[in-house]
């Protein structure tokens, strides 16, 4: 009995993954990646594109705020340490004016005090560098999973917000009805 090569099926079977993310009208997830190492954007972004998501690339805490505000991700993927704009300051941004925003935390930073203070300004995740691709990859997909389930889930906070800010706008005399 010969010894099998699953390099091809393994290879097809990627294939058509990818031709299947790509088919038109297939739903493409998009990531930010915010690093100033650009090996870790390149790796990333290769890694990722395989699996069928779309990427942009930011290289300061500045720049990822500016494309994560203005742009439509479904993940972003943040460094803390950047030069410039560090990446404590960005996640505070973007959570500002995006507060549903998902973040994933890539960072050296392994301290407890790091983690915390990520988590604490918003961030869903924390992965310290140096990291395993298959477990980045596993954590992405499961932040993509909760932020497509969070999509499809009523929004009961947002509806408690027009609410308020009908209250706000007309005063308790007038009576206003609000439908949803």
């Amino acid at each position: 009995m010969q010894p099998h090569d699953h390099s091809e099926m393994i290879g097809t079977e990627a294939a058509n993954a990818t031709l299947e993310a790509l088919r038109p009208g297939a739903p493409r997830h998009r990531v930010l990646i915010a690093d100033d190492e650009r090996r870790i954007r390149q790796v990333l972004t290769r890694i990722l594109g395989a699996r069928g998501l779309s990427t942009d690339c930011a290289a300061d805490g500045k720049e990822a705020v500016a494309m994560a505000v203005s742009g439509c991700y479904d993940l972003v993927i943040l460094d803390l340490l950047m030069p410039g704009q560090d990446g404590f300051t960005a996640l505070r941004q973007i959570m500002r004016r995006r507060p549903d925003q998902a973040v994933l935390v890539l960072s050296c930073l392994s301290d407890p005090e790091s983690k915390m203070a990520s988590l604490g300004l918003g961030a869903d995740d924390y992965v310290p560098k140096p990291f395993h691709v298959g477990e980045l990859v596993a954590r992405v997909q499961a932040r993509l999973r909760a932020a497509a389930r969070q999509e499809a889930a009523p929004k009961p906070r947002l509806a408690a917000r027009i609410v308020n800010r009908v209250e706000e706008i007309f005063p308790r005399t007038v009576r206003v009805r609000v439908v949803f």
